[in-house]
């Protein structure tokens, strides 16, 4: 590999990793803009980073995907919306709040949930400042 080679894949990987943190800190935006933060677990989740070579954004929170992507409809176990009731909605009484729960995951059952698109809409950020992906 020549010298300018070598200087061109510097270049290369310096611009990769610019756009790569433009754009994860983008979908951090959204996710706060968008008050998708109930617990933080899915903005503590982000992280941008370079693996052999390759510069990867990555959500590991396991709500992570059906908050991009969206949910289809399906069934919902409610148990899973109990503790997200009460902190959202501040309801404490435990019947009220099983009743709560069952109404929203029927809904989810029958609608699914809308897509944040969060990283899509960070890629978008970065397009409208002239950064182009390939």
């Amino acid at each position: 590999m020549s010298e300018l080679d070598d200087d061109l894949e510097k270049l290369k990987d310096v611009i990769a990793f610019e756009v790569g943190s433009f754009i994860f800190g983008k979908s951090q935006e959204v996710i706060v803009d968008e008050g998708a933060i109930d617990t933080s677990d899915l903005l503590k989740s982000g992280d941008f980073k370079k693996e052999e070579g390759d510069h990867t954004i990555i959500y590991d929170a396991p709500h992570a995907a059906p908050v991009n992507y969206g949910r289809k409809p399906g069934k919902m176990d409610s148990r899973f919306l109990h503790d997200w009731v009460r902190r959202k909605l501040g309801i404490t009484d435990p019947k009220r709040i099983k009743s709560i729960s069952f109404a929203i995951a029927q809904g989810i059952r029958k609608r699914g949930t809308q897509p944040l698109y969060f990283i899509e809409r960070a890629i978008d950020k970065a397009d409208k400042h002239h950064f182009k992906i390939n």
